[in-house]
């Protein structure tokens, strides 16, 4: 998760997480280990689950790139991030993990997520086709297809190819293709197809101001493509569609949408 020296709302990047961990938490395997990198411990993580452990980067610096043109600070936000996956996958080597996820501080996992994982026995990994958007700011959810180009919470790799190029941050695919190249990792490097997963295991959380992709949504293009998206498929999210995220009471749904 971001710094609290970064962010635009450290209280809502608290509560991002929140909802995230829950949605770790809920997930009906218990077959998992979750750790949530970051400089600062925030009180949720020691709350949620005795599978979901903290890990401080304290040491790391935090950039203050405020003032940074935006290209420069998403690089910054790139690094940091990938450090902290970097930090993550050392912790949990060496617990029987045999397919690791990246997941972004804000994104939701549907409930069934490690089993449905699981349950294909991956060989290499997979990259997720499909998956839900949701717009804080709006207040609506819709279904995305494509998903892994819109949201950095998309693809599984399994043991034998996250270490395959060594234990260096670099070595680790995530951390050197972005989520839109993702596939040239297993197409390039491993000379095999990748597999897709298009059942909507991931709620891509959006509109909250402190998204790493929140420069590209307030350019031009950006703001017009998602008010072309959510006016065509965008629909008020429901308390029960949301429970299937372990989202009983989502904390960014007005009361009346919690129906």
């Amino acid at each position: 998760m971001k710094s609290r020296k970064v962010s635009r709302d450290w209280e809502g990047v608290c509560g991002s997480l929140a909802a995230t961990l829950r949605s770790v938490a809920g997930q009906a395997c218990r077959d998992f280990r979750c750790a949530v990198v970051g400089h600062e411990d925030p009180e949720c993580v020691a709350e949620a689950d005795p599978n979901i452990i903290f890990h401080s980067v304290q040491g790391l610096d935090v950039p203050d790139y405020s003032g940074w043109k935006p290209s420069d600070r998403q690089r910054a936000i790139t690094k940091d991030k990938n450090t902290k996956i970097f930090e993550g996958v050392k912790l949990l080597e060496g617990k029987g993990i045999s397919h690791w996820f990246a997941l972004d501080a804000d994104d939701l996992l549907r409930n069934d997520f490690v089993g449905n994982v699981l349950d294909r026995n991956l060989k290499y990994g997979a990259i997720l086709q499909s998956g839900y958007m949701l717009d804080r700011a709006s207040g609506k959810i819709c279904p995305k297809r494509n998903f892994y180009e819109a949201c950095g919470s998309s693809c599984v790799l399994s043991s034998r190819v996250v270490f395959s190029k060594g234990k260096t941050m670099d070595a680790i695919p995530w951390c050197r293709y972005s989520h839109l190249k993702i596939g040239q990792f297993f197409e390039k490097e491993l000379n095999v197809q990748c597999e897709w997963i298009y059942d909507p295991l991931v709620c891509y959380v959006v509109g909250h101001g402190d998204n790493s992709s929140a420069d590209y949504r307030r350019s031009a293009i950006g703001r017009l493509k998602r008010k072309v998206l959510w006016a065509t498929l965008g629909r008020k999210f429901s308390g029960r569609r949301m429970s299937n995220f372990s989202q009983v009471e989502y904390p960014f749904v007005p009361a009346e949408m919690n129906v």
